[in-house]
């Protein structure tokens, strides 16, 4: 009966440990930068301005679509950021990965079409796919809206300027 009970507490408590921690690990978790550049670190600044956000901040980036492997990979990447930022800054931070495509709320219009009219200008890529070649228009930028103002991020410079234009717009 001892050898029985030693053997039960040996399978049970391993993963009784595991359970605690993964339970401790959901509510503290944390993330060390290995980088030599620190590429991961949030500065104290930036922590600093994402604590004052104290009325409604929302990021779109728009970044989502059938769009060459390079591009999903920075809108990965942004996303990760955002929600690192999101974590910061509590919940009057929110972003949202969107399609140049979709229909802006309450309008008609998609934001690819009010950035062409704005003279933001798309960068054009060919990629090959099954049935040939597709070209696809990419908009590699941020709306940042605050306080009833839109402020345009470029996300991506390439070899040459790709936007013509980044400026400010009022809702």
């Amino acid at each position: 009966m001892i050898r029985s009970t030693s053997h039960i507490i040996k399978r049970v408590v391993p993963v009784f440990v595991l359970f605690a921690i993964n339970i401790i690990a959901y509510f503290f978790h944390g993330q060390k930068d290995l980088t030599s550049e620190n590429r991961y670190t949030i500065s104290k600044g930036t922590k600093d301005l994402l604590l004052k956000v104290n009325k409604p901040l929302t990021i779109k980036v728009l970044l989502k679509g059938p769009y060459p492997s390079g591009f999903k990979k920075l809108g990965n990447n942004a996303e990760d950021l955002l929600r690192k930022f999101r974590d910061i800054a509590g919940p009057s931070f929110q972003y949202e990965i969107i399609s140049p495509e979709d229909n802006i709320p309450q309008t008609d219009k998609t934001y690819a079409e009010v950035l062409d009219a704005m003279g933001v200008s798309a960068l054009s890529l060919t990629s090959q796919i099954k049935q040939g070649q597709q070209q696809v228009y990419i908009y590699p930028l941020a709306l940042l809206e605050y306080q009833g103002k839109i402020e345009l991020v470029q996300l991506y410079k390439g070899k040459s300027p790709l936007i013509s234009k980044i400026g400010r717009a009022h809702v």
